[in-house]
């Protein structure tokens, strides 16, 4: 799109009813709070059309967001910490017991199994330990065959089909597998996800027959037990509700969390800056550390800023006006044409980033380019307006931890012999999240625990 736009202008017609919109005013008014309906394509390649992400119409999207009630408000966030620091520690644990048996640790997998692991039990109410199996976790985010085959494009046009396809793909490949977990664990955990939201259906129900304690109340729960249509209580909705609010949990934090890392790594004297403030946020290691203190730490906060901006969907995010007709420059859009822009093309902008856009550089985010916040209204890495990602405050307190058990628990240096490259990191297909040139994001380090 970028080359697209540099040929012709702000406004490009890439489709029979669709145009693509790169202008910055523009942008602010499509994704705000009007009442635009979302491309019902977008959920459709995924089989979750009737889940909070893939839900067409504006006024039944807001009602199941209200659903959720305070399940992602930044209070309810913090109430996570507790679950988000045992699941760390696991993870810190698997990072330590590599370093004594002499061999390194893919970063991008510890990255990816403890948040889906947290976000198992924060929407779920049960465990799958993810972290337990780097092979299995892997299997969630190589993106290889989805790409090569088409799954998304094949979704755009047999949508109803693909929860039918996924269930028999997982059948075909545990009957090849000859066994109960086969390595591409994405579809179990859809066949585990619909088991256990029947399971919480019936404890909602009858809490006597709850059949587990639960550290906290499960998100699933608390939208079941709002006052929906029917249509969206069926088991087949609610899977597709709880599994697309759980990938989001775990994959975007895992990209952004890993390429971060990654950009550290290759700059020592960063790494180094994170790591000072960190011994001064959380000086003992024994004790949990302290959300306030992290909180008031700029250059983490910057960090996760820039690896924000380096890491949003690479692809384009679409409204249309189903009833009045749109207009932009003198052009006139009848009700129906899908609008699109993209936030990549604004989290990479010159314009607002300067001529040094496509570098790694957390300092923009303290110095006076960042002069009262005027680069964060243009942090749209988890969108903006009325679908702005639910889950941003979660993602938040997640990534803050995740930077602060790493770089203050453990010395870090990418293995050589990996021949770790931007191929491995960077986005290059799209997948709704970014996928690497390699297909599937990789970071071997070494990583030595320090005493205190």
């Amino acid at each position: 799109m970028p080359e697209l736009h540099e040929k012709y202008g702000p406004i490009v017609r890439i489709g029979p009813n669709e145009v693509h919109i790169h202008d910055l005013e523009y942008f602010n008014q499509l994704l705000s709070f009007r009442p635009l309906n979302k491309w019902a394509m977008t959920g459709q390649q995924f089989g979750i059309s009737e889940a909070l992400f893939g839900t067409e119409d504006y006024k039944h999207f807001t009602k199941k967001r209200a659903a959720f009630g305070d399940s992602f408000s930044r209070s309810n966030a913090l109430k996570l910490q507790d679950l988000m620091n045992e699941h760390l520690n696991k993870a810190c644990d698997i990072i330590a017991q590599c370093h004594s048996e002499g061999r390194p640790i893919d970063l991008a997998y510890i990255y990816r199994g403890a948040p889906a692991d947290i976000f198992t039990e924060f929407i779920f109410g049960k465990q799958f330990n993810f972290i337990d199996d780097e092979e299995s976790t892997r299997g969630l985010y190589h993106r290889k065959h989805e790409v090569i085959f088409g799954i998304f494009n094949l979704g755009r046009h047999i949508c109803f089909l693909v929860p039918l396809i996924c269930d028999l793909l997982w059948q075909k490949i545990k009957q090849i597998a000859g066994g109960p977990k086969p390595k591409w664990s994405m579809l179990g955990y859809l066949s585990w996800a619909k088991g256990t939201l029947q399971q919480l259906q019936e404890e909602v129900k009858d809490p006597s027959k709850t059949a587990e304690s639960k550290k906290i109340k499960p998100v699933m729960a608390t939208f079941m037990e709002v006052k929906l249509a029917d249509s969206d209580k069926t088991i087949s909705a609610l899977s597709q509700q709880g599994v697309a609010v759980w990938s989001g949990g775990w994959e975007t934090v895992g990209t952004t969390v890993t390429l971060g890392t990654y950009e550290l790594l290759r700059h020592p004297k960063m790494a180094d800056r994170l790591k000072s403030e960190l011994r001064d946020a959380w000086p003992d290691i024994c004790l949990p550390p302290s959300m306030e203190a992290l909180d008031a730490s700029p250059y983490l906060t910057a960090v996760i800023k820039e690896s924000l901006r380096f890491t949003p969907p690479p692809g384009r995010l679409s409204r249309y006006n189903p009833r009045q007709i749109e207009q932009y420059q003198g052009f006139k859009f009848p009700p129906g044409t899908i609008i699109s822009t993209s936030l990549s093309m604004v989290c990479n902008d010159p314009s607002i980033w300067g001529s040094d856009a496509d570098i790694f550089e957390p300092e923009r985010w303290v110095g006076k380019e960042n002069e009262d916040g005027k680069l964060d209204q243009w942090l749209v890495s988890f969108s903006k307006g009325a679908r702005t990602c639910p889950g941003f405050e979660i993602a938040w307190v997640e990534m803050r931890l995740l930077f602060a058990h790493i770089f203050r628990k453990f010395d870090l240096n990418i293995d050589i012999k990996a021949n770790i490259t931007d191929d491995d990191i960077l986005t290059f297909h799209d997948g709704f999240t970014g996928i690497p040139r390699n297909w599937c994001q990789r970071l071997p380090v070494w990583a030595k625990p320090v005493r205190s």
